[in-house]
């Protein structure tokens, strides 16, 4: 089979297997939670939809848009931050080993202990976007030094001998050339930014949100609901994230031919 072939049928069996995944994931909990697991905290699927139906869809949208509201606005942040920082590694190439460091660190912080000092110096929603911004700077930096430094020696040299600087090369070259990388890596941050908000609402202090709504279910042992509110979580990243792919592959039809080329030729 040719590569375009495979190419083309695996587009086609991908909405097949992202049906039937989470199906088969749901078959698998409801039999352990009426066999196996059937005195603990497992719901089966219909003690969900029961308690879904109970909760009423109102309950689920206001947390979940709220839960969406500050994921966006860490996402944001820490993805603008990530730009800057990326685009200063190029205009100032001897910053690259602090600014790595700096990412590291930023990986590498325990965010059950930084997220309550957030909270009590800055308050409980800013801990949320802050959270969410600091999960989401990590992968996006590297994705975007990652793809400016993708640019081809040749383009750069012609750049450079009509004159233009580490600026122009950057707008006429380095930025369309990392432009796939740096869709991918936003992808890749949008579940960073999701548990972040969710960890900062679950810190407390905030009314509304699907972490607020997880601990108040917890607390009461309201193990339906939690089980609900987790699938949502779950939900809502992956809805997420396949919108920024999308995005990501329509601003960007080149980045896959390119791809299947480089491979065709190995």
């Amino acid at each position: 089979m040719s590569a375009p072939a495979a190419r083309v049928r695996r587009r086609r069996s991908l909405p097949v297997g992202a049906i039937l995944t989470p199906l088969a994931i749901v078959a698998v909990l409801w039999v352990l939670g009426a066999t196996v697991w059937r005195d603990t905290s497992l719901s089966t699927p219909p003690a969900m939809i029961a308690q879904a139906v109970s909760d009423g869809w109102e309950f689920y949208a206001r947390n979940a848009a709220a839960t969406l509201a500050r994921a966006g606005q860490g996402y944001l942040w820490g993805n603008l931050l990530a730009l800057v920082i990326a685009l200063v590694v190029l205009l100032f190439p001897r910053a690259d080993s602090a600014v790595v460091q700096i990412a590291v660190i930023s990986q590498c912080l325990p965010i059950t202990a930084i997220g309550p000092l957030v909270m009590v110096i800055f308050g409980s929603t800013f801990a949320a976007v802050f959270l969410a911004a600091l999960l989401v700077f990590f992968t996006s930096l590297i994705g975007m030094v990652m793809g400016l430094e993708q640019a081809k020696k040749t383009q750069l040299a012609l750049v450079r001998a009509y004159g233009g600087g580490p600026v122009a090369q950057i707008r006429k070259v380095r930025l369309w050339a990392a432009l796939p990388a740096t869709l991918t890596a936003l992808a890749v941050a949008v579940p960073g930014a999701m548990l972040g908000a969710i960890l900062g609402e679950y810190l407390g202090g905030i009314d509304v949100g699907i972490g607020v709504a997880l601990n108040a279910a917890q607390r009461e042992l309201e193990s339906a609901r939690t089980w609900n509110l987790a699938f949502l979580a779950g939900a809502v990243t992956l809805l997420a994230y396949g919108l920024v792919a999308l995005i990501g592959r329509t601003l960007t039809p080149w980045a896959e031919r390119m791809s299947a080329r480089d491979q065709s030729l190995r």
